[in-house]
């Protein structure tokens, strides 16, 4: 029994270490970084301290999970240049 319960405690640590990487990674791919500038200076405070640290908070809260969906979704629905009217449409999908 003892033998299974730290089977399953060092594969349940192997989740958490792949996950937090690819959170990493997917958070570090251009247009993610773009779209993390893009968003409020609290959840930009959140993923950058995500960032930082290389480590999930200790408290995985709503704060921490709205940012990283946030910087995640945002998309540019529109983005018109002209010298006389610049502007960009920003939608979470």
């Amino acid at each position: 029994m003892k033998d299974q319960l730290d089977g399953l405690e060092t594969h349940l640590d192997d989740i958490y270490r792949e996950w937090t990487q690819t959170l990493l990674d997917n958070l570090k791919v251009p247009t993610v970084e773009e779209n993390i500038s893009l968003l409020d200076g609290e959840e930009q405070q959140t993923i950058r301290q995500f960032i930082r640290e290389k480590r999930l908070p200790y408290i995985v809260d709503s704060r921490f999970v709205r940012s990283v969906s946030n910087a995640l979704r945002l998309r540019i629905l529109s983005h018109k240049k002209h010298a006389e009217s610049r502007w960009t449409k920003y939608e979470l999908y």
